[in-house]
């Protein structure tokens, strides 16, 4: 498998928005669906705005690399991408959060297995879109037609696989 320009990009500009986060800012964005924002002019309400636009943005690039096709993802790529969430929706205090969190694991061990097996990957995204498209209803506004999106792709994607693999 070749990994997608955009996949390319998705593994460099993960590493600027919530992993570069302290661990208190991670945890209050990730209690927010992503979000730090608070109404406020000082330079460190500037900073937050600017973390919100990464937030956006990485979202963005996660929405776009779900657009492609996932087969030319490299394994270890997708991997690294599904550590850097998990990371981050593990520091979350709300139990939906905490509950996709689980699912990425799940996800990443069917991807990990030596015997990768497409049902068990397709099993995985479903759930996730599913735990993802549930969890928009409730996340701040600016995220939930991300979210949806999201959730949306990863079912589409969950399902495609399962087609496949009838």
């Amino acid at each position: 498998m070749s990994t997608s320009k955009s996949s390319s990009k998705q593994s460099g500009k993960g590493k600027q928005g919530f992993a570069g986060m302290d661990e208190e800012k991670r945890k209050e964005a990730a209690s927010k669906g992503g979000s730090t924002s608070k109404k406020d002019s000082s330079p460190q309400a500037e900073s937050q705005v600017d973390e919100e636009t990464d937030e956006s943005e990485e979202l963005d690039e996660l929405l776009s690399l779900l657009e492609d096709d996932l087969t030319e993802l490299d394994s270890d790529e997708a991997v690294e991408i599904i550590d850097e969430w998990e990371e981050i929706l593990s520091e979350s205090d709300e139990p939906a959060l905490k509950e996709i969190g689980k699912g990425l694991k799940q996800l990443k061990k069917a991807l990990s297995a030596s015997k990768s097996k497409p049902a068990d990957i397709a099993e995985a995204l479903t759930h996730l879109g599913q735990k993802t498209d549930e969890y928009a209803n409730e996340a701040q506004r600016g995220y939930k037609t991300k979210l949806h999106t999201l959730g949306k792709a990863l079912s589409k994607a969950g399902k495609a696989l399962e087609d496949q693999a009838e």
